[in-house]
């Protein structure tokens, strides 16, 4: 029932003789249900009040914990105990959907039945006594439903500045701004096809009363969006600063590429924004609250499903969706926890005030990182034991950590045998890696019969890479040539007189640039001679510019960059470290890190690293977060 249902309230008058019928007592218990669920409409809201966690435990079901929720309709849900569900088993379950919904809804269930004393003729025998407050839990397709309305017209002005068949753009910003602050504004994206190409936005603003970070009147905003898929959003947020001037109201043009400009205009008040959020919430009136379309249920999480060729399995549980209430039983612990935070910005040494201090009133950064090409460090002596493989003057310490690599390397398809991480210094070459691989065949190999090997990361991490790769001639051909061992690039049958125990076979190599890795096939043309195919591969990664000679000399401090502030670390095995780097040029940004490698160690996502048990000189890749294009590169060496 929704809030207009709920008025108005009503309660029995009870007087001396007054006969008590059905709709009485049904009377009393609505008028204690629906002032209890108008007051938490009110007073709490929609969301959870505890638990009610989304756990992910064999892909095939998940765990949702106990706990207490209040839906959009003020019914307060409850789970006593967790309760472990099968997707398959779940109302809306759909395996063709890439992200699902799983949501809780309140449901009343008629139990205990009774025997009827003064029943009426065709009535039944037996009535339910009691009506259990349950749930019940129940999937949606994420992509596909709808969203809520709320009215926001009191607080916001949104204006559609752009739509055809597939995209919609709005802009928004409060209606009311408070001079002197600091004021936000967002570009909303929606998709309304299932169109999969995105979408590429150019805006500019012009907005007498307000400047941005650097005093400017106007902006330029340019957004390069991927498809998020039918019904899905994009918000991009800006911010701008309202200047303490006598107008009362002023307007912001907004052009999107050629159209028209879009006027948006706005009030100037000398209010406090808490003050003004407080009046512009408490003046809406209870008419204007009925008009918004309210769900009935409560979103707990969003489910991330994986699909095969056989399956459909649960990836990992997404908590985005989640939207807790402010319970005031809480507030004194809460009020606990905010005091270890702070408020306001921090600011970099780099301004004005003094490492470490806070400006409250500093404004976010503003505008887009520009990629350059990444600065990788130099190359480091220890690089040769890299991956097994060691120098010509190595020590008896390098021998041994070469062997226990070399024992310690699993055989099997595509398995790597070896790989040499050398970076050179040759004009047009920006580095060069090396390594074996075993791809191993059917007994009986049909000819034209096709066989993969694993993907193999060649250690250069992301571009363009050229990958060489050619079979060795089997042990029992060695005798044959008398010239010494050879590989073969190509065909190998070409060579069956020379080396008669050869496998004739065809190669060819798939690389993924944005992976930083390969995979060869060869093709039985044929005789067939082995079950286990050894091969050597060589990756190279050219510099265009150079290998061009278009290289320019560029200024220092004028590209953005980051710079490691140690490019090797001596470590144990075992011991974690972390890899620090400065932003040159740039805001300080979101950072990824991955290890090229396989059996290189373990990196978490806030840059931890845990070196391997193997002793060796291995590589990190760190790279922006929105810009991977910038990137550096540093080198744990692991056991001395």
């Amino acid at each position: 029932m929704d809030l207009t249902q709920m008025l108005p309230f009503e309660k029995n008058r009870y007087y001396p003789g007054k006969m008590l019928t059905t709709p009485d007592f049904k009377a009393e218990q609505a008028y204690l249900e629906y002032r209890r669920r108008f007051f938490n409409q009110m007073v709490l809201g929609s969301g959870i009040l505890c638990g009610l966690n989304v756990f992910n435990l064999d892909g095939l079901s998940v765990l949702v914990e106990s706990g207490a929720a209040v839906d959009p309709l003020g019914r307060e849900i409850v789970i006593g105990e967790s309760a472990v569900k099968k997707l398959s088993a779940v109302e809306g379950y759909r395996e063709d959907a890439d992200v699902l919904s799983l949501c809780l809804r309140y449901r009343e269930e008629e139990i205990k039945p009774v025997y009827v004393v003064n029943r009426k003729e065709g009535r039944d025998e037996y009535e339910n006594n009691r009506i259990a407050e349950t749930y019940e839990l129940f999937l949606m397709d994420a992509r596909a439903e709808g969203r809520e309305f709320r009215l926001d017209s009191e607080f916001f002005v949104e204006t559609e500045i752009f739509r055809n068949k597939d995209y919609r753009l709005s802009f928004k910003i409060p209606a009311n701004v408070c001079r002197g602050r600091k004021i936000k504004f967002c570009v909303e994206a929606e998709q309304l096809s299932s169109v999969k190409k995105g979408l590429d936005f150019s805006l500019e603003l012009q907005f007498p009363a307000f400047r941005t970070l650097d005093g400017s009147r106007g902006m330029k905003i340019g957004e390069n969006m991927a498809a998020p898929g039918r019904g899905g959003h994009r918000t991009y947020e800006y911010w701008l600063y309202a200047e303490d001037t006598s107008l009362k109201e002023s307007s912001i043009l907004v052009k999107c590429g050629k159209r028209k400009e879009t006027e948006v205009k706005v009030f100037l008040t000398d209010e406090e924004p808490d003050s003004l959020i407080f009046r512009s919430l408490g003046r809406t009136s209870l008419e204007l609250r009925a008009g918004e379309t309210r769900n009935d249920y409560v979103r707990l999480a969003r489910l991330y499903m994986g699909h095969t060729k056989s399956a459909c399995v649960l990836d990992h549980v997404g908590q985005e969706e989640r939207t807790y209430l402010a319970v005031p039983a809480d507030e004194a612990r809460r009020a606990k926890y905010r005091a270890f935070y702070g408020d306001g910005t921090w600011v970099e040494s780099s301004q004005e005030t003094q490492p470490g201090t806070l400006a409250a009133e500093a404004l976010p950064p503003s505008g887009t990182l520009t990629a350059v090409k990444e600065s990788r460090p130099p190359k480091i002596p220890e690089a040769a034991a890299y991956a097994g493989t060691k120098p010509d003057s190595a020590g008896p310490e390098q021998e041994e950590v070469g062997e226990q690599e070399k024992q310690e390397e699993p055989g099997g398809q595509g398995a790597v045998q070896k790989q040499a991480g050398e970076r050179t210094g040759v004009a047009g070459i920006r580095a060069v890696a090396s390594g074996t691989l075993e791809i191993p065949l059917p007994e009986k190999l049909r000819k034209g019969g096709i066989c993969l090997s694993e993907e193999i990361f060649h250690g250069l991490g992301r571009g363009k890479v050229h990958v060489l790769v050619g079979i060795n001639e089997p042990d029992d051909a060695a005798g044959a040539n008398k010239k010494g061992r050879s590989i073969v690039y190509g065909e190998t049958g070409l060579f069956r007189r020379e080396i008669p125990g050869t496998t004739s076979v065809k190669t060819a190599v798939r690389v993924w640039e944005d992976r930083g890795c390969f995979q060869v096939a060869v093709k039985l043309v044929g005789q067939q001679n082995t079950v286990l195919l050894s091969a050597d591969w060589t990756a190279v990664m050219l510099d265009e510019e150079e290998s061009h000679g278009k290289r320019k000399a560029e200024k220092e401090g004028e590209q953005a960059r980051i710079v490691p502030k140690e490019v090797t670390a001596e470590l144990k095995p075992g011991q974690k470290y972390f890899f620090e780097v400065k932003f040159e040029n740039m805001e300080p940004c979101r950072l990824r890190y991955e290890l090229p490698e396989e059996r290189s160690g373990r990196i978490d996502e806030d840059g931890v690293y845990t070196a391997p048990l193997r002793r060796g000189v291995y590589e990190i890749r760190i790279y922006c977060e929105e810009q991977p294009d910038i990137c550096t590169y540093t080198y744990a060496v692991v056991g001395g």
